[in-house]
């Protein structure tokens, strides 16, 4: 029943988690075509807050990404998910080949891919659930639909962004224990 629910409001979400992806996509790709073009210097983010990478301080971060980009959707008619989409695949494409120096390409990859399957599945599906609503508003005004947000639209988006929850708390257990031990088999 629950998976079924899933199921239907991702393919019911199907443009919007296109457009999540196509966001996080772009992100990557930029900061991957960054750090190949030889800048040797790439900002780096500041995870100050995050003295050590326990799964309560990845959890916690993650979770903090997906309540705003539910939010951020929501309030800001979506541009700060797709903003924070964008920057976060920045991030990935910097961590991806940045992160290469002394180590070998599959190392780096195997430090991200376990884990961030999940978490980007979270982010993206998060990211759609911040999007229904300004899009709802958009077809309101333009009188496709009469009613701007409904009910169900409200437990649609608590569904999504609860099983966006589900997939970071996957992804940061497999962060924290399992991909350590992937690389370290490498």
């Amino acid at each position: 029943m629950i998976l079924s629910t899933v199921w239907r409001l991702l393919v019911c979400a199907k443009h919007r988690l296109l457009v999540s992806g196509v966001a996080l996509g772009l992100g990557i790709l930029t900061g991957i075509s960054i750090v190949s073009s030889g800048i040797d210097r790439v900002p780096k983010a500041e995870y100050s807050h995050l003295t050590e990478f326990t799964l309560t301080s990845i959890l916690f971060n993650n979770a903090v990404i997906v309540i705003v980009l539910v939010v951020g959707g929501i309030a800001f008619l979506g541009f700060a998910t797709i903003g924070l989409l964008y920057i976060n695949g920045f991030i990935i494409g910097v961590s991806v080949l940045g992160s290469t120096k002394g180590t070998t390409l599959l190392t780096s990859v195997m430090w991200i891919v376990p884990h961030g399957m999940f978490e980007i599945a979270g982010f993206i599906i998060a990211s759609a659930a911040g999007l229904k609503f300004p899009l709802d508003i958009i077809r309101y005004l333009r009188r496709e639909q009469t009613v701007t947000i409904e009910y169900s639209d409200i437990r649609d988006a608590g569904v999504l962004t609860a099983t966006a929850l589900v997939l970071i708390l996957i992804g940061a257990v497999i962060e924290v224990i399992a991909t350590p031990a992937i690389v370290r088999s490498i």
